[in-house]
Formats: structure tokens, sequence, C-alpha cells
């Protein structure tokens, strides 16, 4: 049998950094035969082809369009797919809808690319989901995997499947237990995939320890390789990969910048360096609920149109001590801070713009260099989006709201932003201050009593308070799109209805747009004739402000627009 050299295309620069076409190129000109096509590549090249941004998934037709365009790439490189990987979290689930929509609709849908890129052969990492999600009874593992295999068996041409222990895998991490699996699974299609990191990974190493090695690691070692060639019938070793690993500089314990709770050491040792190892600089949106958020979709906008090869990771499992580890790294431009950080981040600034002093809360924060020292600087930019919301988009601000009273619903940060914005830049009289919990408001007070504009603040806590007001001329909600149910939340509604549903109309900013800026409020504003600010808005101004911060320069209007047109087809998208 003749050997060839085959690289797994992720190796060669993860997908969402490098080209798909220049990486196969490359590897053709290093010699490479062979290619292990890792899945995300073809995702990524599908967003690519579809003009998609990174936080958008791919259709299934979209993925088999990329994966016609990297079948021809190579081809015309003369490489092979050798494989297609990983099929991931497959085996022992508890979810057994997961399951079946696994095997119903993402196998086949996997089988299709193999097809495609002319592979018969799919590998299978050992699951390495929490154990709460999975379960170590061998007997269920077993049998999902035989039909795994049956199904690929029944493929024309078959499909076989190489099953892989990862070093951190649950609970079948170790060569010895994919091979005991796999003696059991006992079809003809199922094998095998030996890799020298995650052998040696669990047999050899531990990166937690100060010696990186496991205790008299290298006698069992050579003892584990013993048996290894004693014990495995060659026929079933569908594939090897040779993979080397990098020495930690310090064991890989809490307090290392690679540590992340609840994740095993060997993963964070493999994982965590690759999301920014391959930009010039990256930086960090640092919160929680951040899968669904447009934030990051506007900075890569942003970033590529001035050819600035940056990218941003999401952040919800750190803490405050942990983010401030990471973003001191020389190549860290920064971070987004959203909630429920933006007030506890205040203690750890260097320094602060007067916009964050006075409204209590931090969104941005970057370094500067004094004295040959850098600095952690913090501001807030959801001011100038809720500024700039306002004054780009009303055409005659005297009529509609300046010298009227402004209404800010909600009683957090948001809230406390809207209250800055109205009073410094949109030349309104008093502001009213609505909110389901009248305490929330009592400490708003309470913070704002030694600001010049503290009389003006009225707190609005009845109806009948309400009717004896003007009519605000314009409003900012800064509340989640629930169904009012409580007491407190059926108040508030029905106080911002009696200002609705008045004769004199003015502008509304919905802050709120996530999952989507057309909320039950948007929608009985527009029905009550108010003309409606989604929240898209104030994110991309404040978006805008903060690039405009991290890479020290004015965003043209060109970039600024293009933004704009993105997020307006996104919106249309929901």
């Amino acid at each position: 049998m003749a050997f060839k050299p085959a690289i797994m295309s992720v190796s060669l620069g993860r997908g969402w950094l490098h080209d798909f076409d220049e990486k196969m190129e490359q590897a053709a000109k290093a010699g490479f035969q062979g290619i292990e096509m890792f899945v995300e590549d073809i995702e990524y090249l599908a967003r690519k082809i579809a003009n998609k941004a990174a936080s958008e998934e791919p259709t299934d037709s979209e993925l088999l369009t990329a994966a016609k365009h990297a079948r021809a790439t190579c081809d015309k490189n003369n490489l092979v797919v050798i494989t297609l990987q990983p099929f991931s979290f497959y085996e022992g689930l508890l979810d057994r809808k997961q399951h079946r929509y696994l095997l119903d609709t993402k196998l086949k849908l996997w089988f299709q690319m193999a097809k495609i890129f002319g592979t018969t052969m799919i590998q299978v990492p050992a699951n390495f989901l929490p154990a709460s999600q999975i379960t170590s009874d061998r007997d269920v593992i077993v049998a999902d995997l035989q039909e795994l295999a049956d199904l690929g068996a029944a493929e024309n041409p078959p499909v076989e499947f190489a099953y892989e222990n990862l070093c951190w895998s649950t609970y079948n991490s170790t060569w010895q237990d994919v091979w005991e699996i796999v003696r059991l699974v006992d079809r003809p299609n199922f094998g095998l995939c030996l890799d020298t990191f995650n052998i040696a990974g669990r047999a050899w190493a531990d990166p937690t320890s100060p010696t990186g090695k496991n205790p008299n690691a290298d006698q069992d070692f050579r003892r584990s390789m013993a048996e290894l060639v004693s014990s495995v019938d060659l026929k079933k070793v569908f594939y090897i990969q040779v993979v080397d690993a990098e020495r930690m500089d310090a064991p890989l314990i809490k307090g290392h910048p690679y540590h992340v709770d609840e994740q095993p050491p060997r993963m964070s040792d493999v994982l965590a360096p690759h999301e920014v190892s391959k930009l010039d600089k990256h930086g960090y949106v640092f919160g929680n609920k951040l899968e669904k958020s447009l934030a990051p979709f506007t900075h890569d906008l942003v970033f590529r149109s001035l050819d600035l090869r940056w990218g941003q990771v999401r952040l919800e499992k750190p803490t405050i001590p942990e983010f401030l580890q990471l973003i001191r790294h020389p190549d860290c431009y920064g971070s987004a801070v959203t909630m429920p950080h933006k007030v506890a981040i205040l203690e750890h600034l260097d320094e602060m713009t007067e916009q964050c002093r006075d409204v209590g809360a931090c969104n941005t924060v970057w370094f500067k260099e004094v004295d040959g020292r850098r600095i952690l600087c913090g501001t807030n930019t959801d001011v100038i989006g809720i500024r700039d919301s306002f004054t780009r988009n009303v055409a005659d601000p005297d009529q509609v709201y300046h010298g009227r009273p402004a209404l800010v619903i909600g009683g957090g940060g948001a809230a406390r932003s809207a209250i800055y914005a109205l009073q410094k830049w949109l030349k309104v009289t008093n502001i009213y201050l609505v909110n389901r919990d009248d305490e929330e408001v009592k400490v708003m007070l309470k913070d704002f009593a030694d600001k010049p504009y503290r009389e003006r603040l009225v707190h609005v806590d009845s109806v009948e308070k309400a009717l004896e007001l003007e009519t605000p001329g314009a409003i900012v909600a800064c509340i989640p799109d629930n169904e009012p149910k409580s007491e407190g939340e059926l108040l508030a509604r029905s106080i911002t209805e009696e200002f609705l549903q008045r004769e004199r109309k003015g502008a509304i900013l919905e802050m709120c747009y996530n999952p989507t800026p057309f909320t039950r409020l948007q929608g009985l504003s527009k029905k009550n004739g108010w003309k409606v600010l989604l929240g898209t808005e104030a994110l991309i101004w404040q978006g805008i402000a903060q690039d405009e911060i991290w890479a020290d320069q004015l965003i043209d209007s060109a970039v600024i627009e293009k933004v704009q047109a993105a997020i307006a087809a996104k919106v249309q998208d929901k």
C-alpha cells in the first residue's frame, strides 16, 4: 500500500480567516496529495458564496453549493478528499429527538456532501458533550453507532465511519476505549481513526501538570503503544493522523489565560489559542445571551471594509477578572461590554469619559499608551446611538421633540444612557421616567441627585399623574419585548399607552432589537401614529462609534451605508 501525504483543511487556517481556494493551492504546492475536509471550511465557504455574515447559518442548499466549489478547487490542485469530518456530538445522546435529527436530517446532508467530494469516509469523534447530556451506557453508545454504520452501508457506494478518541472526550477518551467500541459495533464499515495527539494527550500528557506529563508518563506510554500494536486489528485502522502539540508555558489551571471553567483542560489546550491566533488584532464582546446579537455582524462588516484582519470573540462564561486578563494581550484592541457587566466593569477602568462617568455604565473599553504603559479606558457609546437615532432620522426636530418633554421607559443601564442623551443633545425639557419597578427609578433618581438636570426628571408612577402631564415628543423604550403580566408591567404599559394615544405625536426609539426589532411596543406605537425608530438604528450608530475608537479613524459614509443596507436586509429576513 502506498502512503500519500494528506492534511486536514483546518490545519491550514481557520475557515473564517483564510480563503479556501488559497489554502488548497498552498497545500498542493507543499506536496500534499490528500485533504481531510473539515466541515467548518464548507460552512464558511457557503457563507462567502451566499454573502452571509459569520453569525448566519448557511442552508443545506448553500452547503451543497459550497461543497461543489470545494471539490472543483481540490480537483484543480490534484487533491483527493479522503474524508469528511467531524460528525460530532452523535452517540449516546439523552435527547433522542436530537439523535433522530442527526440521523434523519444531518447525516443525509453529509452523505450528499461525501458524494460530491468523491469520498466514502466520514470521521466521528467520540462525544465530548457534558455528562448531563450523554449516557455512559456502552450498550446505548454501541447501538447508536451500529445504526450509523448500517445507514452508511446502505449508501451507494457504501460509506465508512472512522471513530476517534479525543483526549477530552467525556467517556471514550483513550484509544483502548474506542477500540473496544469498534469491536462491539462489529460492522465492516466501522473502524478507527488513530490520532497521535489524542492518544498521547491522554496516555502521556497532562497540561495541568508543571511537568506537562502524567506520572510515569514515559514508561506507561511505551506500555500503551506495545498494547496497541499487539491488540488492534490493522484492517480496522481506516486512517492515521500525525499531529503534534505545543508545550504549555505554565500549567493550565484556573488563572491561566486559556483556562475555562467546566471545560476539560486538554480541550482548552487545543482550542483556546486558535480563536485569535491568525488575526492581526482581536477583541471581545463580553456579556450574556450573545448568540443572536447583531453587534458582531456590524463590526465584521466595518473591519472588512477597512481592510483590517480583525475579529471579535464572544465571551459569555468568563468572570470579570478572567476577562481583564484576556484583554491585556498585546494584540487585543479592546472589547464591547454588555449586560450584566456594564456597571461592574467601572471600578477596573484606569480612565473613563464624561459619558461613562455621568451615565454610570460602560459599554466600550480600549487601551491607550500613557508614560510607557497601557491603561484601560472606558466610555459609553450607547448615548451616541440614542442621539444619532433621533438626529439622523427625524427631519424636523424643532417640530417633533425640541422644547418638549421626553419619556424614558425602563430602569437599567440603557435607560440611564437615554436620560443622558436626551438632556445633553436633544433639547428636551422634562424627562418622564416610567418603569415596572418603582425602586429602580428611585435608585436612578438618587444616583442623579448631584446632576444639574435632576430637577427635570419626573417619576410617573400612575395613569392619573400621566394625565396631568404634557405629551412627550421623544420616547426611548429600554425594556425587553415581553407581554406585560405583572402588576408593575401592566401599569407601565397603561401609562405608555396614555401618552401614545394622544392627538399630538412624536418619535419613539424602541431599543429592543433582539431577536427582532418588530416588537409589541413598536407595533403599538406605529398603530397610534408615532414615528418609530427601530433599535437597530441605535445598534448601528453606537457600533460605528466603537469602531472609530478601536480603529482610531473616522468611518466614512460609504462604509456606514454598507452597514445600514446589511442590517436592513437582515431585519427584512426576520
